[in-house]
């Protein structure tokens, strides 16, 4: 379980209305707290079977010591999982959207209130400078949309943290805290440093970095292959290839990629089969040709970047599968020479023009290695291959390897996410009014 806190700013001093409920106008020295958890754990605690009273009060006697002792009473509070609220059009006509009826962004940035309001300003401003409605609503929406989603990306990677949370709980405890500040991306290594140099020194300390050496360029060994810094290069489909075969182009954009000192650099997707390719332009290892072609890419990486190890990832486009390229259409069929699709299931991709896959089945997987011939064998310097949930990926290391780092850090599996159960109004502490009324 975790506490999210919210405080208020305490009332200056003077008359004020009579107190009441919290949420309402007269309530003082109020924090708004919202209590997060797992769905077994909401289960297991019991509280799925607590009406609004006995939740306050068993929350509260859970977090009694954060609480300061003190009771937590309801606001028509409510037990809910957290749902994003995304809209295509902000307006229709004169009717328009703002603050959460847009949009939502996951409690624990606590951005909600400021979202709204920002969206309130911008919406009385761009109402003030445009001479029509329709072009004040479309000037609108062109401010704030890419604010919004920005902070709904950060939102929903803090809301990933949270729900994974278990998965951080054996970590020591600046480790915890460090991941914990930087759990939105927004807060990164180098702002947190800034913001508290000792700390972020601390963790440094604990992680085994060198003193002046950013955590990104220590060494990361992932299995039996040790890679120089942390830097990798992301698979990216280029869709340049003919007949499957890698050419100059990745010869020059893989080998410029190595040359800039990444630790990784992983290929575009390599198709298993023709029949695997999702356009004509897709790369693929199922030829002897296909195996001299990319010899020659990682050749190239491993005699002109040595350090620098390479990795290819092997994937299969089931239904996307037999589309133009990007550039000419994407995910629409080619004109002529469409070739039979093969997926897990008949279903086709959500556009209207993609034809319908057939189901794989267990003849077609055996039909499927006999009718390619196989992937060559790994090059004498392979040190490891891993797999990922889409497709196995090998690596081919350099010849030579850097030293092993002095501190290996423990690498953490997300496990897969659960809703959390959260109350959907806020639940606040209770209290006389005054000091020290919340936590």
């Amino acid at each position: 379980m975790q506490l999210h806190g919210y405080p208020f700013e305490r009332p200056a001093p003077g008359p004020h209305p009579p107190a009441g409920p919290a949420g309402e106008p007269g309530a003082t020295g109020a924090s708004t707290v919202i209590v997060e958890m797992r769905e077994e754990v909401w289960r297991a605690a019991g509280l799925d079977a607590c009406d609004e009273q006995q939740s306050a009060e068993r929350c509260a006697k859970i977090f009694a010591e954060a609480l300061g002792g003190r009771p937590l009473r309801g606001n028509n509070s409510a037990w809910t999982a957290f749902r994003t609220v995304a809209n295509e059009h902000w307006s229709h006509g004169n009717t328009v959207l703002l603050g959460d009826a847009a949009h939502t962004a996951h409690f624990s940035i606590g951005s909600g209130t400021k979202l709204a309001v920002e969206d309130a300003l911008a919406l009385a401003a761009c109402v003030e400078e445009h001479a029509t409605l329709p072009e004040a609503l479309t000037a609108y929406e062109a401010e704030r949309r890419p604010v919004v989603e920005s902070t709904q990306r950060a939102a929903a990677a803090s809301l990933r943290w949270f729900e994974d949370v278990h998965t951080y709980l054996g970590q020591p405890p600046r480790q915890f805290a460090f991941n914990l500040l930087t759990r939105s991306r927004r807060v990164t290594h180098d702002n947190l440093r800034l913001r508290d140099p000792a700390f972020t020194r601390a963790v440094e300390d604990d992680f085994g970095c060198p003193p002046g050496t950013p955590p990104m360029f220590t060494p990361l060994r992932l299995r039996g292959l040790t890679l120089r810094n942390r830097v990798v290069v992301s698979p990216m489909d280029m869709y340049s290839a003919t007949d499957g075969n890698p050419g100059d182009f990745h010869l020059v954009h893989l080998g410029a990629r190595a040359l800039g000192g990444a630790g990784l650099v992983m290929t575009e997707m390599v198709c298993v089969s023709a029949k695997g390719r999702i356009t004509p332009g897709c790369t693929g290892l199922y030829t002897d040709a296909h195996t001299t072609a990319w010899r020659r890419v990682t050749d190239f990486v491993h005699r002109e970047a040595p350090g620098t190890a390479i990795g290819v990832q092997l994937g299969h486009s089931g239904r996307k599968g037999s589309t133009r390229l990007m550039w000419e259409g994407i995910d629409q069929p080619l004109p002529d020479g469409n070739w039979p699709l093969v997926a897990a299931s008949p279903c086709r991709t959500g556009r209207a023009s993609t034809r319908h896959p057939t189901s794989w089945t267990a003849p077609d997987s055996a039909s499927s290695a006999t009718s390619s011939p196989p992937p060559p064998a790994a090059p004498p310097t392979a040190a490891s291959t891993s797999s990922n949930s889409t497709a196995p990926t090998a690596i081919s290391s350099p010849a030579s390897s850097p030293p092993s780092p002095t501190t290996a850090p423990t690498p953490t599996e997300a496990a897969s996410p659960t809703v959390s159960a959260t109350p959907s109004k806020s639940s606040t502490p209770s209290g006389p009014p005054g000091p020290a009324t919340g936590p």
